[in-house]
């Protein structure tokens, strides 16, 4: 199982580099089940604000909305989540959203993260696989 990041989604959709063909990639291989892939609800949240900055705001609901369609569980996050997402910013100086991603990870067991973001390699019990080296058959 591994949790995908929110800036996976983002770089499939916007990014014309091989860093967002590689993102692209993974989700045709969660849409083809060759990833068992998880992610926070938090994860809407980024990719809508993202996307609504470079496509406007109706597109670019109806692109995350799309994200539903992928077999991925999603984590709920919840009060547990936060509390457990303020002690890991407080003591790893993580940005707020860094922090719920790696808490929902941290109290769901979940050690390997595909992300294109460094922050996480602060985290001695987090593995992050940057996309392009995610190997999956």
């Amino acid at each position: 199982m591994i949790y995908l990041d929110a800036n996976i989604f983002i770089s499939a959709i916007t990014s014309q580099t091989t860093t967002g063909a590689a993102c692209k990639a993974i989700l045709d291989g969660v849409l083809e089940n060759k990833i068992k892939a998880v992610t926070s609800a938090l994860t809407f949240d980024e990719v809508l604000w993202k996307l609504r900055q470079v496509m406007g705001y109706e597109l670019a609901i109806d692109t995350t909305e799309r994200m539903l369609e992928l077999p991925i569980k999603i984590i709920t996050v919840d009060s547990r989540t936060i509390r457990e997402a303020l002690d890991l910013a407080r003591h790893n100086k993580l940005k707020p959203r860094d922090a719920i991603h790696a808490a929902t990870m941290k109290l769901h067991g979940i050690k390997d993260i595909c992300s294109t973001d460094p922050d996480f390699d602060a985290l001695h019990w987090i593995k992050r696989i940057p996309p392009e080296k995610l190997k999956f058959s």
